[in-house]
């Protein structure tokens, strides 16, 4: 049985690209599985092995001690393949290609170049040539590797060597779609309002939460639920007027509460802000959206226009503008033929098109060659 060890110094050990799709998905297949990540205690869930780091408090302290733990523990694991999943192991995958006679996989989840140079945390004199420095990075630890999984299809795919990169798209899971089919919902007199990207920065927070001071449709209300991170914009979200009236933040659930709260909803959020290339990704949250049966506001990059307009999933807007934003909820929310339509045409391309078991074979046949299984 061939050994397959996933790295991430950042992501949780139950993320949903990672653990949920890509992991689960290798152990069912019957190779051996390990996940190394920051965690408080390890163990075996589904199949894979969590191999638990010790979990760092600040930035600093995941760069110095945290990602030297990653490769020291992928050392000991001894695998046949290692499959890391954040620029800050690059230099973990180029060695990890020296050190071992193991295949080495690079998860590009998004474009970093174009997100570092947008981190407010680096000097501003310095971001673009801290930019230039990991797009260097990268390719040279491109070319050191094995091969390359993207999940923003073309566009990402187009930095890489198209011999080595295979595009994983971000499709949702059926296991949670299986049994929210079973289960009736409704949107007439629904004013429930879904944000699933917890408090953080550039991701349209504060922008949904603002725009809940101008949403007109009596009785509406928005849950945000996901992880929060303290900064100071997180902070102001909390003195806008909205806050705890009618927007409240549930902090974090697992998968099996993120589906509940998007079947008890009318209208889910995704509201990324124009920065750091989010235009070119491909976040889980529009296909669990899709999968739920969700109507969604989400940000009017062309990408995201398309599968929503084009496909009548949900609609587009300027997602740097709180009244926009407020007045698309409206719109859906006093319209539940609309919304119960919008719900038929996200689950069914979801079954036709957007599920994850179409990019399980991808996998699978990467591996496969890699490993000659």
């Amino acid at each position: 049985m061939k050994h397959v060890v996933h790295l991430t110094s950042v992501n949780t050990p139950f993320d949903t690209r990672i653990f949920m799709k890509e992991c689960r998905s290798l152990a069912k297949a019957g190779y051996k599985v390990s996940l190394v990540a920051q965690a408080e205690k390890g163990g075996v869930h589904d199949g894979v092995t969590i191999v638990p780091v010790q979990p760092c408090t600040d930035r600093k302290e995941r760069l110095t001690r945290v990602v030297p733990h990653v490769f020291k523990t992928a050392l000991s694991l001894n695998a046949d393949l290692y499959h890391f999943h954040n620029i800050e192991l690059l230099p973990v995958g180029i060695l990890l290609k020296g050190f071992t006679r193991a295949k080495v996989v690079y998860d590009a989840h998004e474009n970093h170049p174009d997100k570092v140079a947008g981190k407010a945390y680096i000097p501003a004199p310095i971001r673009k040539l801290t930019a230039k420095s990991v797009g260097a990075l990268e390719q040279i630890t491109v070319f050191c590797i094995d091969a390359i999984v993207t999940s923003i299809g073309s566009r990402l795919a187009a930095r890489f060597p198209a011999d080595k990169t295979v595009i994983l798209e971000n499709f949702a899971l059926e296991d949670m779609a299986d049994l929210l089919d079973q289960i009736p919902r409704t949107f007439e007199g629904n004013t429930k309002i879904l944000y699933t990207g917890g408090l953080r920065d550039h991701i349209g927070s504060y922008q949904v939460v603002q725009a809940m001071e101008h949403v007109k449709t009596p009785g509406a209300h928005l849950t945000i639920i996901g992880q929060e991170i303290d900064t100071p914009e997180t902070r102001a979200i909390k003195q806008l007027p909205a806050y705890g009236k009618n927007a409240e933040f549930l902090g974090m659930t697992d998968l099996k509460g993120v589906y509940e709260h998007m079947h008890s909803a009318a209208v889910g959020l995704m509201c990324l802000q124009p920065l750091f290339g989010y235009a070119d990704t491909s976040p889980n949250k529009l296909y669990e959206y899709m999968s739920a049966g969700l109507p969604m506001v989400a940000s009017d990059f062309p990408l995201w226009k398309d599968l929503l307009e084009k496909d009548n999933t949900g609609l587009a807007v300027d997602a740097t503008d709180p009244q926009a934003i407020a007045k698309a909820i409206d719109h859906l929310l006093e319209n539940p033929e609309l919304c119960r339509k919008m719900s038929e045409s996200g689950k069914r391309l979801f079954r036709e098109k957007y599920s994850w078991t179409s990019q399980e074979v991808k996998l699978l046949d990467l591996y496969q060659s890699l490993l000659g299984e």
